[in-house]
């Protein structure tokens, strides 16, 4: 019986190192603070000790971090 495979066989790269792939499809950015409940997340800054200054700086700065991360 003779095999009807249509898939080349490069044995110079038997395990595909060398072979192309397609790009990876790019799916929309979504920073994960968009997914935290900003009341949980407010009190676990709070339980690092800062006061409500700080806190909103933290947060500011997180979402600055992922601005960043989106750009």
């Amino acid at each position: 019986m003779e095999n009807e495979s249509t898939i080349a066989v490069d044995i110079e790269s038997w395990f595909g190192d060398a072979s192309a792939l397609p790009t990876l499809p790019r799916g929309e950015f979504r920073a994960a603070i968009d997914d935290l409940d900003p009341n949980r997340l407010r009190a676990s800054i709070a339980a690092l000790g800062l006061d409500l200054a700080q806190q909103n700086l933290a947060i500011a700065e997180l979402r600055a971090i992922y601005r960043y991360l989106d750009d």
